[in-house]
């Protein structure tokens, strides 16, 4: 078999986007497994050295934080930690669409290395804010307990770009530049120009942000089971922990982290939880806060979340 010519995987990158929404994932699989015989793979090795991922308020310690909506009409907070962790196997059937790394019925840990990222994240859908100005949240808090290999998702410049351009919005965080700078750190450590191109392809995978069927989906689901071993065909040496990407919810400030659950059960410590209660300013005069309302921890024999008083 002749190998492919660059020309001809541009040309396949640039046209299986339309056409996600008559394959099925198991020809996506077999598709890209044709076109992407080689895929740079930029792994981040995390030592778990104190303040890594630079969060001030921690004591040194590296956190991750989960939120889900509190929808209960009397905003007690979730009383589980099944409830606020990733999805058990017991409630796959809850799954039903394509996540960003995960597929129907597979469950997958999304969490921020911040709470108002966690919090934006778990309210993006579903308008919650449509009608009232605020909601309650859980945020459950994890600490990193032994190094982890991830890989780190670009930033997409046309996503970020087109976001920018139709919002009002302007970042004080981040700017197109800082964008480009830090795309250009990471292409010198591919070392291969070509590959990078593939890289940023899956990166606008990841980085759409006006979905309209989770099928859209399909190809960043695909970088994830080439990174986490999940395609025989392509047997990646490095045992990958987890993918960290660019929060979309909060404007590409900000970045996620995906995790396997086994990853969450054996290599991180739940330490606590706190009841947020997030207000926005819907005449948009000024940001948004988020409030801590009460603090939860684990009562270990049950499972349970022990919540302070009010």
């Amino acid at each position: 078999m002749n190998s492919l010519s660059n020309v001809q995987i541009r040309e396949f990158m640039r046209g299986i986007p339309d056409q996600l929404h008559s394959m099925n994932y198991e020809t996506v699989v077999k598709t890209c497994n044709y076109f992407f015989k080689s895929l740079p793979l930029p792994v981040f090795e995390f030592i778990n050295e104190k303040f890594q991922f630079g969060q001030r308020n921690t004591g040194g310690r590296n956190i991750i934080y989960r939120a889900r909506h509190i929808k209960r009409e009397d905003n007690c907070p979730h009383d589980l930690l099944s409830e606020i962790s990733y999805i058990p196997n017991s409630d796959l059937s809850k799954i039903k669409n394509f996540g960003r790394a995960n597929k129907p019925f597979e469950s997958m840990f999304y969490g921020s290395l911040n709470i108002p990222t966690a919090c934006t994240e778990a309210v993006t859908k579903g308008n919650v804010f449509e009608k009232k100005s605020s909601v309650m949240l859980t945020v459950g808090m994890w600490e990193f307990r032994t190094p982890l290999n991830f890989i780190t998702i670009p930033h997409s410049e046309k996503h970020f770009k087109s976001f920018y351009d139709r919002n009002s919005f302007v970042s004080e965080s981040i700017q197109l530049k800082n964008v480009q700078q830090q795309n250009s750190h990471l292409k010198q450590t591919v070392n291969d120009d070509f590959g990078f191109e593939k890289l940023i392809f899956f990166a606008d995978q990841f980085a759409k942000w006006d979905i309209k069927n989770d099928y859209e989906y399909k190809l960043s689901n695909y970088f994830a089971d080439r990174v986490f071993n999940r395609i025989p065909e392509f047997d990646f040496e490095d045992e990958i922990d987890g993918i960290i990407y660019p929060s979309v919810a909060l404007s590409f400030q900000e970045r996620n982290i995906v995790l396997r659950p086994d990853v969450v059960d054996t290599k991180l410590k739940f330490i606590g939880a706190q009841q947020i209660w997030f207000v926005v300013d819907l005449k948009g005069n000024s940001g948004a806060q988020f409030i801590p309302i009460r603090s939860g921890k684990l009562d270990d024999t049950k499972g349970r979340i022990i919540w302070s008083r009010r």
